[in-house]
């Protein structure tokens, strides 16, 4: 069975590097295709009607730039592999590359073998399941590598808030929820997991309100989360034994509940199988008056007709496989508790 080819969408506006990775690409990935796109804009419709396996997109575009199209991909196909194509030095990035989920970041100018080698170890990582999405943080490191301002509108479920970039820098952020704006409102929104962006160019608020660097709350806000996960940890393990003792309790209230009910149900038995013979006891002493009747009935002259003799017959043979039935199942009790 032949399978399908691989597609790689490439979003760059240099027609010199759309032509290039168009003819060179395939001859080293070989059952990939390779579609060219020239801006953002074009890559996201490419995105929203055809199916890709990985992207490799520019940053600096007209239209839309590859910050939209990072922000779609997050957003809208959150397992697909991104490269990225930056003029900006991304060598401490580039070394972090391994650990940086769907992202990966290669410096322009960059050569067809080079766009290869990490198409196929994002494809190899995906095939073995490591990957985990575009980081936030990364994201926000790009911002800085290119330079970049804008805003970026920040959701997670209920939660919102814009962060504001200037030539790169972190200057100013908005907490909807905490009505805050500053450095308290970013730590908030960088804390935020599984989130939504939207790049906007209008500049809401770019007046400066931070003075931290942007490296140092990523790394405030990673060790006060990896802070809460240990303390959530000591508080799980603290609390085990407390709960598996209640589940012991629970597990002893649960076999007493259990005896109780199966003593009940013995007396039960008991108390039927009782009833059920003292019933076939009866039945068999009311026999032969019950014979006699009907004996008595079928002499000449003074009975009921022949139709009354019939029905009364029928009803002491009902009678009497009732009262065999019974017995049956009093002495199936008796010998199984059980069932």
């Amino acid at each position: 069975m032949i399978s399908s080819p691989k597609t790689v969408l490439l979003a760059d506006d240099e027609h010199a590097i759309r032509r290039l990775m168009q003819e060179a690409l395939p001859h080293q990935l070989p059952g990939f295709e390779v579609a060219v796109v020239a801006d953002g804009q074009e890559a996201i419709d490419y995105l929203s009607s055809n199916p890709v396996d990985v992207v490799v997109t520019d940053i600096a575009m007209p239209v839309k730039d590859g910050f939209a199209v990072l922000a779609y991909v997050r957003s809208h196909h959150p397992n697909l592999p991104v490269i990225v194509l930056t003029a900006a030095a991304v060598d401490a990035i580039h070394r972090e590359a391994p650990r940086l989920g769907l992202l990966r970041v290669v410096q322009k100018p960059a050569s067809a073998a080079q766009v290869a080698r990490h198409i196929l170890d994002a494809r190899s990582e995906t095939a073995r399941g490591r990957m985990t999405g575009i980081p936030l943080a990364t994201l926000l490191q790009l911002l800085q590598l290119e330079r970049k301002t804008c805003s970026l509108f920040v959701r997670s479920g209920a939660r919102r808030g814009r962060l504001h970039f200037r030539s790169g820098e972190l200057v100013n952020a908005y907490a909807f929820e905490l009505d805050e704006e500053g450095e308290a409102a970013a730590r908030y929104l960088l804390a935020l997991d599984d989130v939504t962006i939207d790049f906007e160019r209008s500049l809401h608020n770019h007046l400066r309100r931070i003075h931290t660097p942007l490296e140092t709350l990523l790394i405030d806000v990673a060790c006060r989360d990896d802070e809460r996960r240990r303390d959530d940890e000591a508080h799980d393990a603290a609390a085990a034994p407390a709960r598996a003792a209640e589940a012991g309790r629970q597990l002893v209230r649960e076999a007493r509940s259990l005896a109780s009910a199966a003593s009940d149900l013995q007396a039960a038995m008991t108390g039927l199988q009782g009833r059920t013979a003292a019933v076939a006891r009866a039945l068999d002493e009311a026999a032969p008056a019950l014979a006699a009747g009907a004996r008595a009935l079928a002499e000449p002259n003074r009975g009921p007709p022949v139709d009354e003799e019939r029905r009364v017959a029928e009803a002491w043979n009902e009678v009497t496989e009732l009262a065999q039935r019974l017995a049956r199942a009093a002495d199936a009790l008796g010998a199984d508790p059980g069932t």
